[in-house]
């Protein structure tokens, strides 16, 4: 990340002023597009006496900027006291970044713990990291960087291999749906595992996929327009390759088998 001293940033300016309750002094907001049509709100507040401030919408009020990055699809945010980071997808995931082995049917050991609580199961044997920047998110980066990846991996394969299209990448950090298409028809919750200890590794992932359909039954009961989940969970094997076992729950199976 940069300073935003050293950052040009492109988006559409709002009509007119505002007034910063929250923070004092006036502001003018503009808006962000990102890759699905979304509007990211922001402004650039200023109280006529010290520096102007770059702020993000986070919902419940704007949060003032400290550092701020681009790789060519992520433009990304470290905002507050606390550090938070956010994404805004400008172009989404692509080849450029993941390549993906076709996936298999699969019936393994790692769906010891889920059996009839799916409908079908697939794995993609070898997912391969094609940019420096990725592989040092995975190696080095934090709990957030992780969960990026995996959900990237998830979108990729969806929109290639799953047949879905318009899919939403949100926040790995917000609960709730990781992925979701426009239509809320289909929702992806997505896990990356890495660091999981290696006497242990079989059942961490066994452990993880049964999570994430419980996650699933979640959103069926909260979405009334979902037809359809999948479980993505990406994982480093004791080899270091990184491989993606895809689990898909239809209503129709999930209410058959409850």
């Amino acid at each position: 990340m940069v300073a935003l001293s050293n950052f040009v940033l492109s988006g559409r300016m709002g009509e007119s002023l505002g007034a910063s309750n929250q923070y004092g002094g006036v502001y003018l907001p503009f808006v962000i597009v990102d890759y699905i049509g979304r509007m990211w709100m922001m402004r650039i507040r200023h109280d006529g006496s010290n520096r102007p401030q770059f702020q993000i919408d986070r919902g419940a009020g704007c949060e003032t900027v400290s550092l701020i990055s681009f790789d060519g699809f992520r433009l990304t945010f470290r905002y507050g006291r606390s550090g938070a980071v956010s994404t805004c997808y400008l172009c989404p995931p692509s080849d450029e970044m993941y390549d993906l082995a076709p996936p298999r049917a699969y019936s393994g050991k790692y769906l010891a713990l889920v059996q009839n609580k799916y409908s079908r199961a697939l794995i993609i044997d070898k997912v391969k990291i094609k940019r420096n920047l990725e592989r040092q998110m995975l190696d080095a980066g934090s709990v957030y960087d992780q969960g990026r990846i995996g959900s990237e991996i998830a979108y990729l394969c969806a929109v290639r291999y799953l047949g879905l299209q318009s899919v939403v990448l949100e926040e790995p950090s917000k609960n709730g749906k990781d992925l979701y298409t426009m239509n809320k028809q289909s929702v992806i919750q997505t896990r990356m595992i890495k660091a999981a200890r290696r006497d242990h590794f079989e059942l961490s992932v066994q452990t993880e996929l049964l999570d994430l359909i419980r996650k699933l039954g979640q959103d069926f009961r909260y979405n009334g327009e979902m037809i359809r989940g999948y479980g993505a969970l990406s994982f480093v094997n004791r080899r270091n390759d990184i491989k993606t076992i895809v689990v898909e729950v239809t209503r129709d199976t999930r209410l058959s088998r409850s």
